[in-house]
Parts: structure tokens; C-alpha cells; sequence
């Protein structure tokens, strides 16, 4: 029994090696015999579990690199963790209090994974929305400046 299928090859193919097959693949694939095509397939499969162990990994890292970060920067500028955060977006050219898409963006660029992202947005507005005490003080400092 069989159980690859044709209209999900591509999509296989994109979790597994990181983009679509080529034309010249699903070519190939489409001259297989039903027993080529399942062991194709279930190569397919093992390539996709290495790719997202390994993604994983990854994520991991890019955590603990993030969390390095954001610690020192706290030590250095003795500031709330918020703020680190906020300086550390503001480095990089990032309104990390702008909008929630900005304070993602942030987060992925540092290679940070989805239900990390998700879970440090949620401690960061802590249910307050856009207007949290980080992003209420640098609008206070930059009134200050402007008079």
C-alpha cells in the first residue's frame, strides 16, 4: 500500500529541502512508478524530520544567544528587561512599540521561533496592548526633547 501523494509532493518537497521542486524534478516524479514514488516520498519524509530538528536547534540557540543579549544589555544600561528589548529593536533600526508586526519582526530576525515569539510578545504587553511603559517612556523622552 501507497501513501504519497501527488498533489502534496510540492509541499513535501518545500517542508524538506526549503523550497519548491524544480520543473526538472517534478518531471521526474511524474515518470515514477507507484513504488518509486513511495520511496521518494518516504526519503522526502526523513529529509523533512532532519530539516526541522535541526531548525529547532536552531531556535534554541538563537534563544539563548537572545537571552545573552538582552541581559547584558539590562547589566549595562540598568534597565528593566522592556527596556533592554526596546534598545536592542532600536539598534537595529526597529519601533519595536510602533506595532505588533514591528515588535515580530524584531523577534524573528534574531532567529527566535514562533511559540517564542508568541510567548515574549505576551509577557512584553502583559495584556496592556500597544501602549506598554516602555513604549509610553520613549514617547515621554522624545515630548522632553521637543520641548
Amino acid at each position: 500500500m501507497y501513501d504519497y501523494d501527488d498533489n502534496l509532493i510540492s509541499d513535501l518537497h518545500k517542508d524538506a529541502r526549503g523550497h519548491r521542486p524544480s520543473h526538472g524534478f517534478m518531471l521526474m516524479w511524474k515518470d515514477l512508478t507507484p513504488a518509486q514514488k513511495q520511496e521518494k516520498w518516504d526519503s522526502l519524509v526523513e529529509e523533512m524530520k532532519q530539516s526541522q530538528a535541526e531548525e529547532q536547534e536552531m531556535e534554541k540557540m538563537a534563544l539563548d544567544v537572545f537571552r545573552t543579549s538582552l541581559r547584558k544589555t539590562m547589566e549595562t544600561c540598568s534597565v528593566c528587561w522592556r527596556k533592554a528589548m526596546w534598545f536592542l529593536g532600536d539598534a537595529e533600526g526597529i519601533d519595536i512599540g510602533a506595532n505588533e508586526q514591528e515588535f515580530e519582526h524584531f523577534l524573528w530576525r534574531q532567529g527566535i521561533g514562533h511559540d517564542d515569539r508568541k510567548n515574549i510578545f505576551n509577557l512584553y504587553y502583559d495584556g496592556r496592548g500597544i501602549e506598554n511603559p516602555v513604549y509610553l517612556w520613549k514617547r515621554k523622552v522624545k515630548s522632553a526633547w521637543q520641548g
